[in-house]
């Protein structure tokens, strides 16, 4: 017997999706489709317009003469709203570019959209992100109405100081999610509601294809993921590589990940001797990102806070490589932290180029360790299991919505 109960409309903001670089995303919208909601994902900024075989609406520049059409009858029918979002654009201390272009942009959508929207009006809106999507959910709670939620991550938070507006965008929001305690605690102290801030972690699909035994290699086999970008901090990992090489450790070394430094990264590969060492794989889809998984034994996150402020919560790329049993080691990164216990799930280890070098050294000697990831394994189980914190995201919206 099919259950009668009317399932919540959600109009669930992204920045762009689907993303490649967001399969974390993308795992969480496919576990909320199995809620009791009828979701409605819209892409303010891009996107494949496809996923899971069904159309996902976007809109990118060619839009933004049709979304200027639309002000002079917002300025007619909502002065004060339209007055109040443009000074919102226009009134506050310009922050990084990218930051007002993001926020002008989602405005903007809201703008074009809204007459849309409230002829088939959603429940509830929700924003993926603190930026654009925010943006864009404040813009049509105050020409509509319509109530909102929203997420606020590391790179909401901290990024440049974090978003201009967030303070704005999370007073008027039903309730706000991060994914880690550290982002958690630095929202309350910039003035957050604690009772409408919840803690709610992406996660892994636990039915994935685990790997349960590495092969046993007579050289390590080392393994990062990520975007080959400042805050990841591929350069020590490089630094670390070269002492290795010097000292003639046999080991081999991939990065998988696309970004901004690959031709500086690269270059400084080869500067260094490195390789017949060192592979840059590039951007792989989630299946080959598996296989890099399963041919690996030792997992490197060397994050550090960027120039700009920028920094990881608890990267998703730590969370696959425990639940595949690799050995993490870490730097002392406040989000990767919230999983790896130093000896328990993983390993921490100073910023030192020279003790990461001795460390790896001592585990290629010593490379029994199936405790701490079996433990590290268990962590992820607990607490990173998509299919329980989709559902606690899921009530979430249902309990809020109208």
């Amino acid at each position: 017997m099919q259950d009668s109960t009317p399932r919540k409309k959600i109009l669930y903001l992204a920045t762009t999706f689907p993303r490649f670089s967001e399969t974390f995303l993308q795992r969480e919208v496919s576990f909320l489709r199995t809620q009791p909601l009828q979701l409605d994902v819209r892409s303010l900024w891009g996107g494949s317009g496809i996923f899971e075989a069904k159309p996902i609406p976007t809109s990118n520049l060619q839009n933004l003469p049709t979304i200027l059409a639309s002000i002079p009858s917002w300025i007619v029918s909502k002065p004060l709203v339209f007055r109040h979002i443009l000074s919102l654009v226009l009134s506050r201390r310009l922050p990084m570019v990218q930051n007002w272009l993001e926020n002008f942009w989602g405005f903007a959508w809201a703008l074009h959209q809204a007459d849309s929207i409230c002829r088939q009006p959603p429940d509830l809106i929700h924003a993926t992100w603190g930026t654009m999507p925010a943006a864009a959910a404040l813009a049509l709670h105050q020409l509509t109405g319509l109530p909102y939620s929203m997420e606020a991550h590391a790179y909401d938070v901290f990024k440049h100081g974090g978003d201009w507006l967030l303070d704005e965008k999370m007073r008027h929001a039903r309730f706000i999610r991060t994914s880690t305690h550290a982002t958690r605690e630095q929202l309350l102290e910039t003035g957050a509601n604690s009772d409408r801030l919840h803690l709610v972690r992406r996660g892994v699909n636990l039915k994935s294809k685990i790997t349960e035994d590495h092969p046993r290699k007579s050289e390590m086999h080392i393994l990062s993921v990520g975007r080959l970008v400042e805050k990841k901090d591929f350069l020590f990992q490089l630094e670390v590589f070269e002492v290795l090489a010097k000292k003639r450790v046999p080991f081999r070394a991939e990065i998988v990940g696309h970004g901004p430094l690959k031709e500086k990264l690269q270059r400084e590969s080869q500067r260094r001797g490195l390789s017949s060492y060192l592979s840059f794989r590039g951007r792989l889809d989630y299946t080959q990102v598996e296989e890099a998984y399963h041919r690996s034994n030792i997992f490197l996150f060397t994050g550090k806070v960027a120039r700009n402020g920028d920094r990881d919560g608890l990267p998703n790329v730590i969370a696959e490589a425990m639940l595949h049993q690799l050995l993490v080691l870490t730097s002392p990164a406040p989000g990767a932290l919230e999983a790896i216990k130093h000896n328990q799930t993983g390993i921490i280890i100073p910023k030192d180029v020279n003790t990461w070098a001795e460390t790896l050294i001592t585990l290629y000697k010593r490379p029994n360790l199936d405790k701490i990831k079996s433990q590290a394994r268990h962590w992820i189980q607990e607490n990173f299991d998509i299919s329980k914190n989709a559902a606690a995201l899921g009530s979430l919206l249902i309990e809020h919505a109208d």
